[in-house]
């Protein structure tokens, strides 16, 4: 019941392991926490998401598809994040100009995506 509640200790969680997973694939360490991060932030919602539906409970089923929304665009984020900190880039100019444009994007269509994803967290809370 607990994965078909969103909260903003939600979003804390999935931009840690998101930062996490991306932090131990650029320093070289274990990609063990590539496996954490999937096992704490997407597989529970994401499980929950289908025994809801299958259940034919859409109320819950809604709530835990937010909360997977929520853990998919935070986790996005933060491997951005974190990747343009410790300076991960292409090799060529050419590329290198690319993936710049790129980043930006896609950092911003997240962040547009998680500030959208906010009221409707709370107007779900406040319904419930």
């Amino acid at each position: 019941m607990s994965r078909t509640e969103v909260g903003m200790d939600s979003v804390v969680l999935a931009l840690a392991s998101g930062a996490a997973a991306a932090l131990s694939l650029t320093t070289g360490l274990s990609s063990v926490l590539v496996g954490v991060m999937v096992a704490v932030a997407l597989l529970p919602p994401a499980a929950t998401l289908g025994i809801m539906l299958g259940q034919g409970n859409m109320s819950l089923a809604i709530g835990a598809g937010l909360l997977l929304a929520v853990n998919i665009v935070c986790v996005n984020l933060a491997s951005k994040v974190v990747f343009f900190l410790k300076g991960v880039d292409p090799r060529t100019w050419l590329e290198k100009e690319k993936a710049k444009r790129a980043m930006v994007v896609y950092v911003l269509g997240w962040i547009i995506t998680l500030i959208i994803l906010m009221p409707v967290i709370y107007a779900r809370r406040s319904l419930v």
